[in-house]
C-alpha cells in the first residue's frame, strides 16, 4: 500500500500513541478511533504485530559470540544485574514496569511483610555507579526533592536507601495508569475534559515551583493517569532543588 507523506506522518503519530498503551489495551483502543483513522486499523495492527515480534524475537541468539576473559587482580567485576525475585535493601523486584536512560523502574514489594502495598522501586543503571562518581549524589538529591513534595498529583516517595550490595534504590508510589496524551485518546475526551487532566498537571508544577523544584522534564510519559482520571507526575530525576541566588 502506498501512503502519502500526510498520511506516514499521521500512522507515525497514531502509533506513537498505541505504543504508549499497555498491550492489552492497543485493541479497544483501535476500535475507539473515529474516522478517517478507522480506514488505518489494519495497518496499525500490522505495525504493532511486527514491533511486538521485534521485541520479543531472540535475534540477539544471531549475533557474534565473544569468548569470556577472567579479570586481573586489578580488574573490578561489575556486579551482578538485577532480575524477578532479586532483594534490593528490604524489597523484593516483581517485574519491570520501566526503563529509561538513567535509572530502571520494577514492581516491588516488602520482603518484611510490614506493608502490603506495592511500590515502584527505582534502581540506577549499573554502568553509571561504575563510570559515574557523582551518581550518588545526584540520586540522593532527587531522593531528598521527592520526601519534600506532597501533593495529590505527584507519585509520592516512600522510602530510600542503599542496599548491601550498594545498590541506591527509591520505593515510590505505584502508579496504575498510562501516560496522558494515550489516556485522553483512550476515553475520547473532550475539550473541556482534556483541559480538566492538564489542570492537573498545572497544579502538581505550580506547588513543585513554590517548593522550589523546577521537573525540567514534563513529557506525556512523565505523566501518568489512573482508572479515576487522576493525574500523576513522574520522575523528578533531573530537578533542580532552587535557592536563593543559587541555581
Amino acid at each position: 500500500m502506498k501512503l502519502s507523506k500526510e498520511e506516514l506522518i499521521t500512522l507515525s503519530k497514531l502509533l506513537d500513541e498505541a505504543l504508549e498503551l499497555p498491550a492489552e489495551a492497543r485493541e479497544a483502543w483501535l476500535l475507539s478511533l473515529g474516522e478517517p483513522f478507522a480506514a488505518r486499523r489494519s495497518v496499525l495492527r500490522e505495525l504493532l504485530a511486527r514491533q511486538a515480534s521485534v521485541s520479543t524475537h531472540d535475534f540477539l541468539g544471531t549475533l557474534p559470540k565473544f569468548t569470556e576473559t577472567t579479570a586481573g587482580p586489578d580488574q573490578a567485576e561489575p556486579p551482578p544485574g538485577v532480575r524477578e525475585g532479586t532483594i534490593v535493601g528490604a524489597y523484593r523486584l516483581a517485574r519491570e514496569i520501566g526503563h529509561g536512560g538513567m535509572s530502571t523502574v520494577w514492581l516491588a514489594t516488602r520482603t518484611d511483610g510490614l506493608i502490603k502495598r506495592p511500590v515502584a522501586l527505582k534502581l540506577p543503571h549499573r554502568h553509571l555507579l561504575l563510570q559515574q562518581a557523582r551518581f550518588a549524589e545526584r540520586f540522593a538529591r532527587e531522593r531528598d526533592i521527592l520526601a519534600a513534595l506532597t501533593h495529590p498529583n505527584i507519585a509520592r516517595l516512600y522510602d530510600a536507601g542503599v542496599s548491601e550490595e550498594g545498590q541506591p534504590y527509591l520505593a515510590m508510589e505505584f502508579v496504575e495508569g498510562i501516560s496522558l496524551i494515550a489516556y485522553c485518546d483512550l476515553h475520547q475526551l473532550t475539550v473541556a475534559e482534556r483541559v480538566a487532566c492538564f489542570l492537573q498537571v498545572l497544579a502538581a508544577a505550580q506547588y513543585a515551583h513554590a517548593h522550589l523544584v523546577i521537573h525540567r522534564d514534563l513529557k506525556p510519559s512523565n505523566i501518568l493517569v489512573d482508572a479515576t482520571g487522576q493525574v500523576r507526575l513522574l520522575d523528578f530525576g533531573i530537578a533542580k532543588l532552587l535557592t536563593d541566588g543559587e541555581a
